[in-house]
């Protein structure tokens, strides 16, 4: 009876796009845990704040920004949001996303940033930091940390440039810098997940641009 050579075992390793999904993966769950154990200063309260480029420590930051310096934030009481922002020129929605806290950040008695957090029912979150053009620790362009983050050079509808890194193009986080033309820099965070990734917040920092109206609005920021 003539017997059979065994067969090879079949290879585990996953092929190359199963293995770019897994990581992605991974970077989506790595930020929804970071944002569960991330505690902020609660609206209306003084409270401390870390790097402005880092929402719930995603771990990606292309600005460069002073790590582990606290700043004292003044919170802007719940009920009082939509219209402080208002005030400032900032809008109070974008896109699905609706402002849910603003603090401002500075030295003393000189405010140096404002910050937005705009969140959607699912738990989505961008993160806006708003500064006079070289008044606050944001720097333009924007220089890289060292992170697994693809850099990548985007344009406004003007042609302005807006600087975007991403972990993930699908999933995100993304983090973007681009300069207004009333004299102020700004920053967008976005989250992980589904309908996170590069061109939705492209999109959404897109549609952001074109509703500020900050010049003779935003008097936080001097």
């Amino acid at each position: 009876m003539t017997r059979r050579s065994p067969r090879p075992p079949r290879s585990r390793t996953a092929a190359p796009g199963q293995e770019r999904g897994e990581r992605e993966r991974r970077h989506v769950q790595r930020d929804q845990s970071a944002r569960r154990e991330h505690r902020g200063g609660r609206p209306g309260e003084r409270g401390t704040h870390t790097d402005p480029g880092q929402l719930a420590d995603l771990g990606i930051r292309v600005g460069p920004v002073e790590h582990g310096k606290e700043h004292e934030g003044d919170w802007i009481p719940s009920d009082r949001v939509t219209a402080f922002l208002t005030a400032q020129g900032v809008p109070a929605t974008v896109g699905p996303f609706r402002a849910n806290s603003a603090a401002t950040f500075g030295d003393g008695d000189t405010t140096r940033e404002l910050e937005v957090v705009y969140t959607t029912p699912t738990g989505d979150e961008l993160r806006l930091t708003v500064q006079k053009t070289g008044g606050g620790r944001l720097q333009f362009p924007p220089k890289r940390d060292k992170h697994p983050a693809a850099d990548e050079l985007h344009t406004l509808a003007d042609g302005r440039p807006l600087h975007l890194a991403h972990l993930s193009a699908l999933y995100g986080a993304c983090d973007a810098f681009w300069q207004h033309p009333d004299g102020y820099e700004l920053r967008l965070l976005g989250s992980a997940g589904t309908g996170m990734g590069r061109d939705p917040v492209l999109t959404l920092a897109a549609a952001l641009d074109t509703e500020l109206r900050l010049a003779g609005h935003a008097e936080v920021l001097g």
